[in-house]
């Protein structure tokens, strides 16, 4: 089982911007909400 680096480091860089994008998602959303309540 051969593993290349570059795809580990592909997966790795798409995931990890994957996480960023749901958590500024979920930031901006949550701000929205609570800016439009008070």
């Amino acid at each position: 089982m051969t593993v290349t680096s570059p795809n580990i480091t592909t997966t790795l860089f798409i995931s990890i911007n994957i996480i960023k994008g749901s958590t500024l998602n979920t930031t901006f959303f949550l701000t929205l909400h609570f800016s439009r309540r008070s």
